[in-house]
């Protein structure tokens, strides 16, 4: 499973809504995250000076970090400075963190987050990074909520973000990185992460496996255009296709399409397009692999069959030398004359040499 986050609201006033989406209509809905939503990566424990505990309200001004470890509904409010950070780390059945204004503040979500609207509103702070292993969800409206002045740097997201839509993004989102959509069978998804407003400037798939991999669902009406790629938080690649890894977006809105209207690139030195099944929903397909490096296991694997053959190389040719220097006459006759006859049986097993012989 993945992890949480907390925002409170300058002005909460929005309605429920239900948008209208390429390939179905997202009903309004609390989606709880399972244990199928597996993170790609475990974010470290983020510690940082000086540091409060709030169990009810928490405010940020400058270089500061707020924590919510309190076992109870909590807001954490950015109102202004700069360098702050908001960690959610409890399971809260209220509670939002709301970056009202401000700048390069970081916001993460390792518990549980659910609000009725905007449970991680971003109305005027700017340089914003936002990353969700956990759960954020809207049970009456939109959940992260980035308005025309906001901007965010990046958002990760390795969890689960529901509501009206997922993310509603009347500013400017420079990267979105994202793992959920795709889940293994018996998950209960897929569950694609929703988008309405602009496009974020870049797109980034994380792939964590064959079965587990990020989709986005575009709202019609959208603006805005994005270059797609693979996010370098992304396990090994080992499938040539992800099915409906993005939907709602034509063909001219992908900055990265070529001169044959293809959206296309590389990663890792793989190569992989998107091809369009209909209606605007894409497939992720790899015409090539990508290339990643030797591992030490690996490393390690190769090294001990040839560590072995030179141990019997060498074995032999100490048992050859120890031979000759042993065939020296010590006993000549009135002639100076010695003949001597022997005979010897050598066995290099690596590591070991068994030798035996008369003379």
């Amino acid at each position: 499973m993945a992890k949480k986050i907390t925002a409170h609201e300058l002005s909460a006033s929005s309605t429920a809504q239900s948008l209208k989406f390429k390939r179905s209509t997202l009903v309004l809905a609390v989606m709880v995250a399972t244990s199928a939503m597996s993170a790609v990566s475990a974010h470290a424990a983020l510690t940082c000076t000086p540091t409060a505990t709030v169990s009810s309200l928490g405010y940020a001004d400058s270089n500061q970090c707020v924590i919510n470890t309190a076992n109870a509904p909590n807001d954490m409010i950015g109102s202004g400075g700069s360098n702050n950070t908001f960690i959610n780390d409890i399971n809260g059945t209220l509670g939002r963190i709301s970056l009202d204004i401000g700048t390069l503040t970081t916001a993460i979500n390792n518990g549980i987050l659910t609000e009725v609207v905007d449970v991680l509103p971003i109305f005027f702070a700017t340089n914003v990074t936002v990353v969700n292993t956990g759960t954020v969800t809207a049970t009456g409206g939109r959940a992260i909520y980035v308005s025309g002045s906001g901007t965010v740097d990046s958002l990760t997201n390795t969890g689960l973000i529901s509501g009206s839509v997922g993310i509603q993004n009347d500013g400017m989102i420079t990267t979105l990185n994202n793992l959920q959509g795709a889940i293994p069978q018996g998950g209960g998804g897929p569950f694609p992460l929703t988008l309405a407003g602009v496009l974020p400037t870049n797109y980034n798939i994380i792939i964590n496996s064959p079965t587990t991999y990020g989709q986005l669902a575009v709202a019609s009406g959208y603006s805005g255009t994005t270059t797609f790629g693979i996010s370098s938080l992304s396990g090994h690649i080992t499938s040539t296709r992800y099915a409906s890894v993005i939907s709602g977006v034509a063909v001219g809105d992908f900055v990265n399409t070529n001169t044959n209207h293809t959206v296309t690139s590389s990663y890792l030195g793989g190569s992989w397009y998107l091809e369009d099944m209909g209606s605007d929903i894409w497939d992720l397909v790899f015409s090539t692999l990508p290339l990643y490096g030797p591992s030490v296991e690996d490393t390690q694997a190769s090294l001990n069959p040839n560590a072995y053959g030179l141990r019997g190389a060498f074995n032999l040719q100490s048992a050859i030398i120890n031979t000759g220097l042993s065939y020296d006459c010590t006993t000549f006759d009135a002639k100076g004359i010695c003949v001597s006859a022997g005979g010897r049986y050598t066995s290099t097993d690596s590591p070991s040499t068994n030798t035996s012989g008369a003379l």
